[in-house]
């Protein structure tokens, strides 16, 4: 701080006149010129103190400037984020439903497959029934012409030893 104008001399002469020694006087003048100088702000001081406020302040601006934008990139940031993960749980969702779709559609098939297969066991059993049918009846005839024969060829033997 700069001092504050004070007359040392003028006091001095105050100091004497009211019937103080000089060495009482001289350090009387010393203390309080000491502590004006070093206590009171002067106008220039609080011009300076001024100046820093407006700075500060200045600053205070600045930073709530960039506080501001680093804010709304921060916010910019999370909806694209936010956009990102809402697109993926989508593209998710598409792809579960495809499979389910495709799990889907494969045990449909595989139903398909199953009933064709038992529909042509079924008309295997059904044919082997026919075969069988006409296995019997073949047999049938040939053990009747079997018989046949072999009664035939009986009474031809018991005719002729007779």
């Amino acid at each position: 701080m700069t001092s504050l104008a004070f007359d040392t001399h003028q006091a001095f002469k105050d100091l004497k006149g009211a019937g103080a020694k000089e060495e009482l006087a001289e350090v009387v003048v010393t203390t309080i010129s000491t502590a004006i100088s070093e206590q009171v702000a002067t106008k220039a001081d609080i011009v300076a103190v001024k100046a820093d406020i407006v700075a500060v302040k200045a600053d205070i601006v600045a930073v709530r400037t960039d506080l501001k934008f680093h804010r709304n990139a921060t916010k910019s940031e999370f909806r694209a984020i936010r956009s990102e993960i809402e697109s993926l749980g989508n593209a998710t969702m598409a792809e579960f439903r495809a499979v389910r779709s495709e799990i889907e559609s494969l045990g449909n098939a595989t139903m398909a497959e199953f009933r064709a297969v038992r529909s042509e066991i079924e008309s295997l059993g059904n044919a082997t029934k026919a075969d069988m049918e006409l296995l019997k009846k073949d047999l049938s005839i040939r053990l009747g012409f079997m018989l046949f024969t072999g009664l035939a060829a009986m009474t031809t033997i018991l005719q002729v030893f007779k």
